[in-house]
């Protein structure tokens, strides 16, 4: 079984002035929980990486669940 996991943070257009003001903390916290349950998590940014898509083709991960979050 593939214990692999991607975590992105979106952009949410809360930056101030284009700077990047906050940590993602939430995907911060589900990431620890996973690494420490013996899960091998990957965080993006996509303030950081604002093209992940290549990213994602690269690290070639099979998605078998996906969940998007916005406020």
């Amino acid at each position: 079984m593939n214990r692999s996991v991607v975590l992105i943070y979106p952009n949410a257009g809360q930056d101030v002035l284009g700077i990047n003001v906050g940590l993602p903390l939430s995907i911060l916290y589900v990431g620890t929980a996973l690494k420490n349950a013996g899960y091998e998590v990957t965080l993006l940014d996509e303030r950081v990486h604002r093209d992940f898509q290549p990213l994602l083709k690269r690290l070639s991960i099979p998605t078998r669940f996906t969940s998007v979050s916005r406020r």
